[in-house]
Formats: C-alpha cells, sequence, structure tokens
C-alpha cells in the first residue's frame, strides 16, 4: 500500500490504512472487544448508517431500516440491545441513515424515506419528528425540504447554542459538466424543526475515486457521490467526515475535510484532507472487511476519547435478508491537524475507556463511597434525588480532583415557584466550597465561593430557556485553576477556581432535585497560550520561553530543554508539535530515575530486572526511549540510540507525539503509528524534550481508566459470546 507521501496519482493518501495503523496492543490493559459490534441477544443484525446519541450516562444507535428507524442502546458501546423499530409512518419506506438532536428537553429525529409505491431513491425527503425520550415514540413534524432530494443529516450546535443541519442534496453540484453528483451542504435551524435557507456548499465532488456509477444517466456524466457527514472538534480545528462512493463498491471510503474554527459554523471554509483535489481515504477496505462507511463520532465513557462508529461487513459474514452492513467501532485520534484510526479492525483491542468515576444511580442502594454533607438524599427511579423539605442539600462524590472533565445530568421538580440546584466544585471541607447555581425562576447561572458560610459572587450567565424537568448536561472543564462550565453542550462560563484539588457533587435549594448519571476522568487539555498554565510546575526550560496564541515557541538552533512532570502509571499523553524551518527537530528522551529505591520489578529496564545494558544515560536518569523527529521523518529507539526499532515519514510540519503508561511497559506513538516498548515497567517514568526552531502547540493528558479495583476487571467480548 502507498506510504503517506505517495503523490495521490500514484495511490491514494491513507490517512487511517488499516495495514499501517493497526493499534499497539497491549492485552493486560483490561477488557477487550473484536468487531462487529455485539448484541446481547448473541446474534449480530445488520445496523447500517449507525448513528449514536450518548444521553444520561447511555448510547443509543440508530440506524437506517426498509421499515423504519431502527434503535439499539448500550452502556459501554461494547456490548448493544436491540430494540428494533422506534419510528416508521404508514405508506412510507426506505428510512434512511437517521439523526437525533436533543434540545429543550426533546429529541429530534432526522431521516429520509421515500413513498411506499416509489423505487426512485432520488425520491428521498429529508424529514424530522419529535420525541419526549431517545426510544421513542416520536411524532412526525415536517418535511425539511419537501422538493429536493436530501439525505444523511448531521445535527450541531455552534458555541453561542445556534444550531445548523449538514446534510447530503444533489442540488449544488448535479449539473456540473466536470464533477457532478452529492454533495454536503450546511444550513442554519432557526428552530430544530425549520432550516433558514441558508445553505452553503462544504464538501464537493473533486476527485474520480467518488463516482458513484460510470454515465450513469446517460448523458456522459460520471455520478459523483459525497454523503453521511459527521462533525468533530479537537482545539480550534473542525473535521467533517464523510462517505464517498457507492457502499457496494470497492472503492466506497471514509474522508474528511477540516476547517478553523472562527465566526458562526455556516461561514466555516472546509478543505479536504490532504488536500481538496487530493485522493485520500480515513477508512476504507481491508482484506476481511468491506462496505466500510457512513459513520457517525460519539465520545467514549471517560468523556475524552473519541469513537468512530461506522458499518462494513466481513467477506464471510452472510449477512439478512440481503443486508450485510453491520455496526463497527474503533479509536479514533488526532496526528497534529490530521485524523488517525486503525479501523476497519478485525482483531482483539482494548474496548473505550471508562470514566474514572461513573454512576447512573440504579436500583435503590446509595452508591458506594457518597455523602450527605447536608439535607436528605435518596436514590430511586433511576436517579440521586434530594429533598425539596431542606434548606439545602449537599450529596458529594467520592475522589478528590484537580484537573479533569465531568459530566452531570441534571434536573429540578418545579413547584410553580421555580427550582435551584446545581454543582458542588472545589469543596475542601463543608466550609469550603464551590457552588454552581441554576435558578430556573431567573433563567440564571451564579457561581460563588463560600467560605464559613459566607459566599463571594465568582461570575454570572443567561441561562437557555430550558425546561428545569428535562435531564441536561452540566459539563465542568478543569484545568488546575482555570474552570469552564457548560450547559447543554454549549459552555456558559470561565472562571479562576481556588488553588489546589477538591470534591465535587449535587446540592439543591428548596428544590427537589434529580441526578440521573454522572462521570469525571483526570483530563488535561491545554492548546496555544493555555499551555502558561502550567509553566514552572509540570513544564519547565533551561531557556526563557513565552507562551503565545500558538504555544510554546524556541524558533532558535539553540535546543530548549523541556522537563516535564513524571507520568504515573495509568495515563495517556499527546503532544502536539510544529516544526518550524528546514532546522526544526524534536528530540524526546522518555527516562526513568537511575537512582530511584524502588521495589523490585518496579523500574524494570530489561526483562532480567538488571541496569539497562549499553543504554544512554543523563546524570540522574536512564534513556529507556528516545524518539527524534525532523523534517526527513521520525525514529524510534531503545536504549542505545543507534538502535532503532522503528522509522517513519512525518506526513507533516505538524505532528503529534503520544505516549501511554500501562503496568506492563509503555506505548509511544508518532504520526499514525504506534509501538509497545515492553522492556520497561515503570510507576512512573518522565519526559525529556529538545525542541531546536519548533513549537510546542498543544498539550492532553488523561487517565486511562478507573484504579478502583470493582471498576477494572478484564472481560472480553469476543464474537459469540455475552459479557459478563
Amino acid at each position: 500500500m502507498p506510504s503517506p507521501t505517495t503523490p495521490a496519482s500514484a495511490g491514494p493518501q491513507d490517512i487511517g490504512a488499516p495495514d499501517r495503523l493497526t493499534p499497539a496492543r497491549d492485552e493486560t490493559r483490561g477488557s477487550v472487544f473484536a468487531n462487529p459490534a455485539h448484541f446481547v441477544n448473541g446474534e449480530r443484525p445488520p445496523f447500517p448508517d449507525p448513528y449514536v446519541l450518548r444521553h444520561c450516562g447511555r448510547y443509543y444507535c440508530y440506524a437506517t431500516g426498509i421499515d423504519g428507524v431502527r434503535l439499539a442502546l448500550s452502556d459501554d458501546l461494547v456490548s448493544w440491545e436491540d430494540l428494533g423499530y422506534v419510528f416508521s409512518l404508514g405508506g412510507r419506506k426506505d428510512y434512511w441513515a437517521p439523526s437525533v438532536l436533543y434540545t429543550g428537553g426533546l429529541f429530534y429525529l432526522y431521516y429520509s424515506c421515500v413513498k411506499a409505491d416509489s423505487n426512485d431513491p432520488h425520491d428521498q425527503r429529508l424529514q424530522v419528528a419529535v420525541g419526549e425520550h431517545p426510544e421513542g415514540p416520536f411524532a412526525y413534524v415536517r418535511t425539511l425540504l419537501p422538493r429536493h432530494f436530501a439525505i444523511d443529516s448531521q445535527p450541531v450546535r455552534d458555541l453561542d447554542g445556534s444550531l445548523y443541519l449538514f446534510y447530503a442534496t444533489n442540488r449544488w453540484t448535479a449539473l456540473d459538466a466536470r464533477a457532478a453528483g452529492t454533495s454536503v451542504m450546511v444550513d442554519r435551524l432557526v428552530d430544530p424543526t425549520t432550516l433558514a435557507g441558508e445553505e452553503r456548499p462544504v464538501v464537493v465532488p473533486s476527485v474520480p475515486q467518488e463516482v458513484f456509477a460510470k454515465d450513469r444517466f446517460g448523458d456522459g456524466r460520471d455520478w459523483h457521490t459525497i454523503e453521511g457527514p459527521a462533525f468533530l472538534t479537537h482545539h480550534n480545528t473542525a473535521f467533517l467526515t464523510y462517505s464517498a462512493n457507492a457502499y457496494t463498491n470497492d472503492a466506497y471510503y471514509i474522508g474528511y475535510a477540516t476547517a478553523t474554527m472562527a465566526g458562526p459554523i455556516g461561514g466555516w471554509e472546509w478543505h479536504k484532507a490532504p488536500g481538496d483535489y487530493d485522493y485520500g481515504t480515513l477508512v476504507r477496505r481491508s482484506e476481511g472487511v468491506e462496505g466500510t462507511g457512513h459513520n457517525s463520532i460519539t465520545v467514549a465513557p471517560n468523556l475524552v476519547d473519541p469513537w468512530i462508529v461506522y458499518h462494513g461487513w466481513g467477506k464471510d459474514e452472510p449477512g439478512h435478508k440481503g443486508e450485510r452492513r453491520m455496526m463497527r467501532i474503533d479509536p479514533l485520534g488526532f496526528d497534529g491537524p490530521r485524523l488517525i484510526t486503525p479501523a476497519p479492525t478485525t482483531e482483539v483491542q482494548h474496548r473505550p475507556y471508562r470514566a474514572d468515576l461513573e454512576e447512573r444511580f440504579e436500583g435503590e442502594d446509595w452508591p458506594e463511597g457518597w455523602e450527605i454533607w447536608e439535607g436528605e438524599a435518596v436514590v430511586r427511579d433511576g436517579a440521586l434525588v434530594t429533598s425539596a423539605s431542606s434548606r439545602r442539600a449537599r450529596v458529594i462524590a467520592p475522589g478528590v480532583w484537580d484537573a479533569y472533565r465531568a459530566e452531570f445530568w441534571i434536573n429540578a421538580i418545579d413547584s410553580g415557584n421555580g427550582a435551584r440546584g446545581g454543582l458542588v466544585l472545589n469543596a475542601r471541607d463543608p466550609q469550603h466550597w464551590t457552588s454552581v447555581l441554576l435558578d430556573s425562576g431567573r433563567r440564571q447561572l451564579d457561581v460563588i465561593d463560600w467560605a464559613g458560610g459566607v459566599g463571594r459572587a465568582v461570575v454570572s450567565a443567561d441561562l437557555p430557556d430550558e425546561d428545569p424537568r428535562a435531564f441536561r448536561p452540566l459539563t465542568v472543564e478543569r484545568a488546575f485553576g482555570k474552570v469552564v462550565l457548560g450547559f447543554d453542550g454549549i459552555p456558559l462560563v470561565t472562571f479562576s477556581a481556588a488553588p489546589g484539588p477538591g470534591r465535587i457533587g449535587y446540592f439543591s435549594q428548596y428544590t427537589e432535585g434529580r441526578v440521573a448519571a454522572m462521570a469525571v476522568t483526570e483530563h488535561l487539555s491545554l492548546a496555544g497560550e493555555q499551555l502558561g498554565i502550567i509553566a514552572g510546575t509540570n513544564l519547565t526550560s533551561d531557556i526563557p520561553l513565552v507562551a503565545t496564541k500558538e504555544g510554546i515557541s524556541n524558533p532558535s538552533r539553540e535546543p530548549a530543554v523541556f522537563r516535564a512532570g513524571p507520568i504515573p502509571t495509568g495515563r495517556r499523553v499527546n503532544a502536539e508539535y510544529e516544526l518550524l524551518g528546514e532546522a526544526g527537530r524534536v528530540d524526546f528522551l522518555f527516562v526513568v530515575d537511575r537512582k530511584a529505591s524502588a521495589p523490585a520489578g518496579v523500574w524494570t529496564v530489561t526483562s532480567e530486572d538488571s541496569p539497562a545494558v549499553g543504554a544512554e544515560a543523563l546524570d540522574n536518569e536512564i534513556i529507556v526511549a528516545r524518539l527524534i523527529v525532523d523534517i526527513s521523518g521520525w525514529s524510534l529507539s531503545t536504549g542505545d540510540p543507534h538502535e532503532v526499532i522503528a522509522h517513519g515519514p512525518l506526513p507533516g510540519r505538524r505532528f503529534s507525539v503520544r505516549s501511554e503508561m500501562t503496568p506492563s511497559g509503555f506505548i509511544i506513538g508518532c504520526g499514525a503509528t504506534d509501538h509497545i516498548v515492553k522492556d520497561v515497567r515503570p510507576s512512573t517514568i518522565g519526559h525529556i524534550n529538545r525542541i531546536t526552531c519548533a513549537r510546542l502547540r498543544a498539550l492532553d493528558t488523561t487517565s486511562i481508566g478507573p484504579t478502583i479495583p470493582e471498576f477494572a476487571h478484564a472481560t472480553a467480548v469476543l464474537p459469540g459470546e455475552t459479557p459478563s
């Protein structure tokens, strides 16, 4: 298969080609699974065009069906329960590519279908229905574009709360002489059921590999197809994946386009990767899997890791009544401004990571480790419920948190006088804490710091006009002292918190408040001038450097040495760098403390537990791995710097380096490739980075799973098995 540097004329630039991106696996890392998706009844029903919605800590997957929209339910993205059809209309058939938007306490189901007596797929019309629950029932509202073929919707909420709809239609490029066909468009939604009529093209046909059919209508035009948009953002870059060609063709694939997030979504300029007129694939058929395409993107239970959910079929899978497209999931990652994925996989791999702490409050048992600091609270009807009889009720989750990402699905019972409830943050003790109060009567969010019973107003914001009785997500992103609060997918306020870690929880005032689900994961995500937050703590330099909106730069040829704080076992780090000019170079030294007096087996440099023979040593550390990146490419060595164990080209001046600490070793990744260094089993490992004519643009570090034993059971879900 061509390398990433192969010219487009010679073949595709495979951004995610399976033979180059088979994930490095360490099967001691926890529970595993294998594609295609597992259903709890032991069967694997076809589930084409899967769209996954995450709601109250669960996953709802909507799929294409002949007689209606299909739905499956999962708690972990791996094991699914098929709920059958959840929506259909009389006199209609072929319900294609559903998607769902949750807003205002309602679920808006977008789909397309044709009249029952039609055999022309161009009669597909994009419609919307609404329901009060993710599993329905849904009631038809309207046809969004009654006169035109339109399919494959993707609703998206902008940072200011505005709604947009991506979809595929023929109107923009159907009559083009050079590349006629279906394109992806975007339009603003005035409300969830009304398009503004401001449609703009996003991704249009441009390469011959997108051809659906040669001379399709007998007029000499080859028909191209770009469809199935799915949306994702990372730092200040937006990604839009799409499917091209036809799923019955060998050339069917998933590609993606990128845009810089500046201004409203409707005005963004999108460009295909690797180029508008270059053929590049994110996912395409492999030796064992065909028909790979039409995806959605969701987040793992840890609230951090993106996963791509798509359809495809194994060559030995018989299918059902002619339909063979099965749901499949694979991890999605970032290499600088590029997406990477091992999809399509068939081998055993680690399942999506759980959060460090998660609760769905099922049954009536009080959750272990949770404390009531004030008032009364019980668990009933699938939620943690605080009493309205108390002036204030406070319930505190276990654990102490500093840099993290958290999500609470909350609601409150409005007795006619409004409702007040929210989050407890940064609680050191019952007298010192921060409240995030949602007041439905005033439609206002207030952040207040409390000390000794006296509160200090920190920041306020207006709330969207939401029904307090509906569960909606309140999110927290904390990077040490910086906190960003989001409500219903919209970032509302940013404020500075008191230094130091604290506990989190839920509280209410004279209100029966409810928490249906919550999750929290240790996580730190910094980009640009935000990197200044960790200057002098987790990151130090031997020469003066300044964090700007572009990151931390060293434009000189004199190496700047970063000494990053040690990363403990159970952490993953993704650092994005950029080479500045032809002299750009970054050296990553992964080191262990040679003077550490640790128990046997903790600092193991070789399998014989002896000092690393031939390994390069610094004053106080032994270098156990070295990664060198410059304009010519990257190379990885362990111990002896001349003993290169892996190398490859650099697809661009911006790239990412990933390192993941596991109990049996650590994983190093550069570009689109990961490698396991198995002869080192550290409890912590340090990073020494030298950058020359280079820039650190972003840094992400995430816990890779809970350390609480009851959350760490290793369970494999393999074909034909039922998970424990």
